[in-house]
């Protein structure tokens, strides 16, 4: 994520069961109105994120939870071949700081 451009990265290494109280603390130290990127299969079950994009890999486990509620809630469903910058930036634009979909 560094290399893409972020300036802050942070690593969080939880469970299922400690995501809320990792959330608690994240929001500590996150700004307000920033934009963020999250890559997590389990956090979308505590916090509805803006835009959800789900990059599904060659053999995902649909027994998983978190993958059927990642599924149910996503707003672009892409495959790991898909998800690359020139379709990020097909399907998405930053603007005034607000992120809109293109549909």
């Amino acid at each position: 994520m560094l290399r893409a451009g972020a300036k802050k990265v942070y690593f969080v290494q939880c469970n299922d069961k400690t995501i809320d109280s990792i959330y608690d603390v994240l929001k500590q130290l996150l700004p307000v109105n920033v934009l963020i990127v999250c890559e997590s299969g389990s956090f979308a079950n505590i916090f509805k994120p803006r835009f959800h994009i789900l990059v599904e890999g060659d053999t995902p486990d649909k027994s998983k939870k978190s993958y059927i509620l990642n599924k149910k809630w996503a707003d672009v469903i892409v495959t790991l071949e898909m998800f690359t910058n020139s379709y990020c930036k097909n399907i998405c634009e930053h603007l005034s700081r607000e992120w809109s979909l293109n549909k």
